[in-house]
This record gives structure tokens, C-alpha cells and sequence, in this order.
């Protein structure tokens, strides 16, 4: 399932590398209301695709529906505690979205560059979905989202670039957009495979279909509330105290949710038995009990 998602957020990391480029291009072309009308088409023949390739699904497996709902989930404090990463990633893609395409025109750069620059920096989300396909075993899911969080924070300050620390320039810019693209990748791939082990190893849940649609929905809300809550921030910390400090704040505040998460989040199981028996390994492997 791990390899799945990475997989597909590889995807979805060349599409966030190829939407800037034709943007861009079609906006220099075509004006702006030109530019909706060849997105549109693309669009269109892209939803032809997934018709035509779609396949049948699997047949739907429920053992335990009543504890594995959404409306259960939502009031267990370990789930929403581990989501939290999440929502601070998506809130930084919206900060992006929102305020650092006229940020960079103030350094003169035309549409193009911008939408080139914008595409450089998220090939760190298709290369790093790529690279966590065959290496997430090798972490503990809880220690990926704290050190994703803490990672996603100092990009706040590198975005702007806040001038307590960095002199201006759109190369921080750069490696800021870069890392918010490669941690996203990270909390992203890692969350429903966390918020699945949460379930069955502290919860003592039962992993069947339900559980894991119900845990995919939640981690969509948490994605969908960070994309919400990343432009009204911008908008109004911008405004306020503008770009380079907006990014200072909202960074610092991200390193105190990584306490909040480090004192909430990273406590293991106790005293609680999982649903799901271990295989056990006989020592002798001749013996018939």
C-alpha cells in the first residue's frame, strides 16, 4: 500500500511540475482567459483517460464497521494529533499558492521564469515520492511526521526569506518552495500508513476496508483543511506584516506544534492488545507443534 501511494504521488508530483510550465505558457500565449479554455481541454482529455483505463474494483471487506467509521475516528485524540502534520504541510502549499508567485514578480521575473522556477521546485515531490516508495519501512512513521513538521517549519522561513535570518534573494525562495514540495511528499505518503498503524497498534482496531477508507477520508480532510486554512493565513499575515515576516511567524508557530506533537503524538502503546496476532516463528523447524 506504501509503494501505491508513493507511486501515485509520484504522479501527482509530475503533474504539479507540468501545471506551472503549461500555465504559464498558455497565460503568455493566450491571454487569461485564453489560458482556461486550453486547460480545459487538457483536462478533459485527461478525464477520457481515466474512463477508459479504469478497472473494476475489489470486492469490499467489512469486519468491525461501527468502530471503524469516520464519525468514531474523529474523537480519538491520537488521530487528530497525527494528522496535525498534515494540515501544517497543506497549509504551507497554500501559503505558496497564495502569495509567492507576485512575491517573485517582485524580483522582476516574467510569468515563464516563474512557472520554470515553480516546476524545478516541485520535482522534489515526484523525485522524493519516488525515492519513499522502498524506504519507509525503514522509519518510524511517528519520528517521519514530527522531523516532516520541523522540516516544513524552517521552509516558512526560507520562503519569504525572513530577513531576521536570510538576505533577500529568490533563491531562498527557491529552496523554500523545494523543500515544502519534498516534506509534503513525505507527510503525504506517510500519513494514511501512520494513521493505519495508530488505529490497529494503540486503537487495537481491526484492519479491514472500512478502516482504511475511513482513515483515507480523514487524512483527505486534514489535506483539504490545510489547503483552506494555508490562503486565509497568507492573506491576512501578509497584508499585515508582509511576506518576509509572515513566514518568520508562521515558521516559529510550527516548531511549537512540533512540541505540541512531540508531547501529544509520539507516546507508543500501553498496556493495550492489538486485534491483529503476530505470526509466531517456531524455533525448530522440524517440530509438529
Amino acid at each position: 500500500m506504501q509503494e501505491i501511494i508513493a507511486f501515485n504521488e509520484a504522479f501527482s508530483g509530475l503533474g504539479l511540475m507540468v501545471g506551472p510550465v503549461l500555465g504559464a505558457g498558455f497565460f503568455y500565449i493566450a491571454g487569461y482567459q485564453g489560458m482556461f479554455y486550453l486547460l480545459t481541454a487538457v483536462f478533459l482529455l485527461g478525464a477520457w483517460l481515466v474512463f477508459a483505463l479504469i478497472s473494476v474494483d475489489k470486492p469490499y471487506v467489512i469486519t468491525d464497521e461501527a468502530d471503524n467509521k469516520v464519525t468514531a475516528l474523529l474523537i480519538k485524540k491520537e488521530i487528530l494529533v497525527n494528522c496535525l502534520p498534515l494540515v501544517f504541510a497543506m497549509a504551507a502549499v497554500g501559503f505558496c499558492d497564495t502569495v509567492i508567485a507576485p512575491h517573485l514578480a517582485q524580483y522582476g521575473l516574467t510569468p515563464p521564469q516563474i512557472g520554470i522556477l515553480w516546476a524545478l521546485s516541485d520535482s522534489g515531490y515526484a523525485l522524493f515520492s519516488c525515492f519513499l516508495a522502498n524506504a519507509l519501512d525503514m522509519f518510524n512513521l511517528k519520528k517521519v511526521n514530527l522531523a516532516g513538521l520541523a522540516l516544513v517549519s524552517f521552509s516558512y522561513w526560507l520562503l519569504g526569506p525572513w530577513d531576521l535570518l536570510f538576505p533577500s534573494s529568490p533563491l531562498f525562495t527557491m529552496v523554500g518552495l523545494t523543500l515544502v514540495a519534498a516534506t509534503l511528499a513525505l507527510l503525504y505518503i506517510s500519513s494514511l500508513p501512520n494513521l493505519i498503524s495508530v488505529s490497529t497498534d494503540q486503537l487495537a482496531l481491526i484492519k479491514d476496508d472500512i478502516l482504511i477508507d475511513s482513515l483515507s477520508g480523514i487524512a483527505s480532510s486534514a489535506t483539504s483543511l490545510g489547503e483552506v486554512l494555508g490562503p486565509l493565513v497568507a492573506g491576512v499575515a501578509v497584508d499585515v506584516v508582509g511576506v518576509s515576516e509572515a513566514g518568520g511567524v508562521l515558521g516559529c508557530a510550527g516548531f511549537a506544534c512540533c512540541g505540541v506533537y512531540y508531547l501529544l503524538g509520539m507516546r507508543g502503546t500501553r498496556g493495550k492488545k492489538s486485534l491483529i496476532q503476530p505470526e509466531v516463528e517456531l524455533s525448530d523447524p522440524n517440530s509438529s507443534k
